[in-house]
This record gives C-alpha cells, structure tokens and sequence, in this order.
C-alpha cells in the first residue's frame, strides 16, 4: 500500500490511496474460506462447496468489504498520526472510476479539511473588564425582605387593609338584588381586591369587616380575564363569558399575610440554629450568600467576554467550507437542509472550540474530575441558594449532590462546557490584566442581556 499526502491550500489537503493485491488477499482468502464454511448450494452438503464456485459466485462481494475496510482504517489510521484534520475526508473531484473487478492496483483520492494554524498571543499588556456585583445596604435589605417573607405567616384580621385576602361565598343576584333562584353559589371563595383593575369596584372591598356583605360585579371587576372570574365564582370559563350579573360577597374571614421578624428565630430559620447570633452577622452571611447566590451570572458574562475576547485575539479563522460541507452531508444524508441552514453557525461553534484548543494546548490546561465536581459544587451552591439553602458547614453533602450531578447524562455536557470555561478565565486571570467594575444587580442583567442579544445577532 502507498498513502500520499499533498496540501492543496493552507487549509485542504489531497489524500492519496494506492492498494496492491498483496495488500489484501490473505484476509481475502480467509473470508472465502469462513465463508465456504457456512455456504449452502444446491447438489452439495453445508461447508462442501467447491472453493472455485464460492470465489466464482462471492469473490467480488467479498472483495469489495476487505478493500473498502481496508481502506477506511488506512485512511483514518494515517490521519490520526499525521495531519491536524477537522473531519471525515471526502471523495476528490480528481477521482476516476475504480474498477474492483479488474486487475489491482486501485487508486483512491480524498480531499481533506485541515484545521487553520493561527495564534493567540496573550501577555499582562491585554486588558479586559471583570464585573464585580456590589453588595450594598439597599441590596442586603431587599433580600433580608425576601427572608421575611419566606418565614411568615398568615393571621386572621377584623378589617381589610391592602394586600389582604378576603374569604367567603359569592351569591349570583337577580335584577331586583335578591339571590337568583337556581344561580351561582359558591362556598369558600378567595379574593385579592389588591388585584382588581377597575378602582370602582376595588373601592367597594375598602375596609370591609368579617360578617359584611359587598355587592360587586365580576364582569366589571375583571373585565379583561374570564379565566379569572371563572376562578373566582368556581365555574367554567365558557360560563364566565356571558355573566354580566351582580353578585354578593358574604365576608368569612381577611387573611393578612405577617412578615417574619427579624430576630433570632429568623436567623435560625434561615442559616440554622445558633449559627448567627446578632442582625451584624445576620447581614453579613446575607452578604456573602448574595455574591454565591449571583456568582453564575457574574462569571457567566464574564465567559462571554473571555470568548469574545479570544475570538479577536485568534482573528478570522479560515477554513475549507465545501468540503466541511460535503463531510457533514456525508455523514447526516437525512438531513440535508438542516446542515445548509445551519452550517454558518456550525462553523462559529467549530472555530471556538479550536480557539478553546489552542488555550488549552498553549498553556498547559488539563480537566480533571476534581474541576468537572467544582463546576458541579459551584451551580449547585448557586441554585440552592435560591431557595434558602446553605451548605457552608455540610461539605459532604454538597459533595454528594455534586456527584449525583456528575452521573446525570442531562448535565454532563453543560458540566464539561462549563468547566472549559471556567479553566480558561482562571488562566486569562493570571495573564491579562482585568479592569474590575463595580456594578449593581439591575446593571449586572442589563449587561447580561445585552451580551444575549450579542450572540443572537451574530448567529
């Protein structure tokens, strides 16, 4: 067997398959006699059939597997130790027919994609901006407030005052405002008066007291939600349509929803028993779960500015687009048009992970499983967090959570995506010079938002 490798361009390459008979026959030989072996013939017994009638009727079928197998290995094996390609070779435009029924040898030609050389020099004279979440007072309050509200409860008042739940039964009226006969009665109805658009109609529930009675009209109290009439009076929607009645609310009980104090009870309730013992350090772990709490949005922008970043470092990289092209519809033949309106986007993901390659490669950067666990730790602290959870003296459990994650075929890609990301900002921290900015909350979406609508108008 000869293998010729030539480049046509700086990124393609024509490769070049010559397969003799030796190159094959033995194997050849030896699926013609397993073959035999299994063969069934008219006028002879199973494994007795005459060699010269098995070559005669199989040799060219039999011929055709051993040369295509031993051409895709050969082709694959030479790739792999000599060239940087990006996928599968496709057949060249330069390559005659093969005849395998004639006399060896046979020529085989592929054009190959290559991957494009290119440079990402990186020193402490680059620069690029790193946001910081600012931690105020106004920002600790408002999540001292979520607290407080997570932790409270519900008591029963005397008088309705806004943001209160008024409980009762509603009555359908007739024209003359008595209960119409055989109309809609409902027992244990809630209404939230805070919520009614029509300020008539909200003004009727103002200071209303267990016991009263308020005549209201569901179609004026909600005019633009049918849904929400039906939910209030306890009936289809489809009903809902065509009331234009006015009903009687029999006042039971006003439910007052009581924010949390803050005192100790709060602080154990939310960091557990006896870990804060004063509102200082209640502010202060406040504080601190705040930064682990927006600690994926701080580094997820800053990901985005590290790619956008790398990208111009790297500059446009060039790339054999037909044949990419060919190889993707060669490997995907049911989807066809999928690849011809997807394939500008394609090549954008393909160049970033080239770009990620070269960082890696450049500087050394190796994933562990130690890494991929402390992406796993680090969005499992993040979510938890949400929902007022806190593991800063339960390591063990984190960890088992964070291993759970890791088997979890549903996030294993994210996990490898993210960790990528985060293995190259930590190196770019330790190379480029960051400009740190202080931003708040609102700023910090903003600038995430804005990254977003980036990334969908280049796409």
């Amino acid at each position: 067997m000869n293998i010729a490798f030539e480049n046509q361009d700086k990124v393609s390459g024509l490769l070049t398959v010559t397969i003799y008979e030796e190159d094959y026959k033995d194997q050849l030989s030896k699926s013609l006699k397993d073959y035999r072996k299994s063969a069934v013939m008219p006028g002879f017994r199973p494994g007795m059939v005459p060699m010269q009638l098995i070559q005669k009727k199989y040799e060219p079928v039999l011929k055709l597997q051993e040369v295509n197998k031993l051409l895709e290995k050969s082709v694959l094996d030479y790739l792999q130790e000599n060239v940087n390609f990006l996928a599968s070779p496709v057949a060249s435009d330069k390559q005659e027919p093969v005849d395998l029924e004639g006399n060896p040898p046979y020529k085989f030609m592929f054009e190959v994609a290559l991957s494009p050389e290119f440079e990402i020099p990186l020193s402490n004279e680059d620069t690029l901006d790193y946001y910081e979440l600012d931690i105020d007072e106004n920002l600790i309050n408002d999540e001292i407030e979520l607290y407080r509200s997570r932790h409270g409860h519900n008591e029963d008042v005397q008088e309705y005052a806004e943001d209160d739940v008024l409980k009762g039964e509603v009555i359908e009226l007739a024209d003359d405002g008595k209960p119409k006969e055989g109309g809609i009665h409902a027992k244990d109805r809630s209404i939230f008066p805070k919520y009614i658009k029509d300020e008539s109609q909200k003004k009727l529930f103002d200071g209303a007291k267990p016991g009263d009675e308020i005549i209201f009209n569901p179609k004026k109290t909600y005019p633009e939600s049918d849904a929400e009439i039906a939910y209030l009076l306890g009936i289809e929607k489809q009903v809902a349509e065509g009331l234009t009645q006015d009903f009687c609310f029999k006042v039971s009980s006003i439910s007052r929803f009581i924010k949390s104090e803050i005192n100790q009870e709060l602080f154990d309730k939310v960091f557990g028993e006896g870990k804060v013992k004063s509102e200082e350090e209640f502010r202060e772990m406040v504080s601190k779960n705040l930064l682990i709490k927006h600690t994926m949005e701080v580094e997820e922008l800053f990901y985005r500015d590290v790619r956008k970043f790398l990208e111009a470092k790297a500059g446009k990289l060039e790339f054999s687009e037909s044949i990419l092209k060919r190889s993707l519809k060669q490997q995907n033949k049911d989807k066809q048009s999928e690849i011809e309106e997807h394939f500008d986007s394609s090549l954008k993901f393909l160049a970033w992970q080239l770009i990620k390659g070269k960082v890696f490669k450049d500087h050394d950067i190796k994933i562990e499983q130690a890494d991929i666990k402390e992406s796993a730790k680090k969005l499992l602290m993040a979510d938890f967090v949400q929902y007022g959870m806190f593991f800063q003296e339960q390591e063990g459990l984190l960890d088992q959570y964070a291993e759970n994650m890791m088997k979890d075929p549903k996030y294993q890609n994210y996990l490898l995506e993210m960790t990528d990301d985060r293995k190259i900002a930590e190196c770019l921290k330790n190379i480029i010079k960051l400009n740190v900015k202080k931003v708040s909350l609102e700023e910090l979406g903003k600038l995430s938002e804005e990254r977003l609508k980036e990334e969908k108008e280049e796409a």
